[in-house]
């Protein structure tokens, strides 16, 4: 009686180190997701800054010399390239402090 007590008793502290240590991979497991999911936001963010970068090196060229039909839809495309050039450097202003972000998060871990 006392030996069926005694492997019992093993068994079961078998059976909760297994369900700790299946735990730990779980969790190491998930980490690692996370780490891979961060690094592939903070890639497309990066790719994102380069592309609104090279959109607003192209405007900064085209915005004094877009020419219209008259004067007033010369007038209109300058405007709306100026407007589109203040909307692209709030943008990549966003872009810029979330790849800060991500740095800081990835830093963390």
């Amino acid at each position: 009686m006392i030996k069926f007590i005694k492997t019992y008793l093993d068994n079961r502290a078998e059976a909760e180190q297994d369900r700790i240590d299946q735990r730990r991979a779980r969790a190491a497991k998930a980490k690692a997701n996370w780490i891979k999911e961060l690094k592939a936001l903070r890639l497309i963010t990066i790719i994102n800054a380069r592309y609104i970068r090279s959109s607003i090196n192209v405007l900064n060229g085209v915005v004094n010399h877009a020419t219209g039909s008259n004067a007033a839809e010369t007038k209109r495309k300058r405007e709306f390239l100026r407007t589109r050039l203040e909307w692209l450097k709030g943008k990549q202003s966003e872009e810029e402090s979330m790849i800060i972000y991500y740095d800081s998060l990835l830093k963390k871990i």
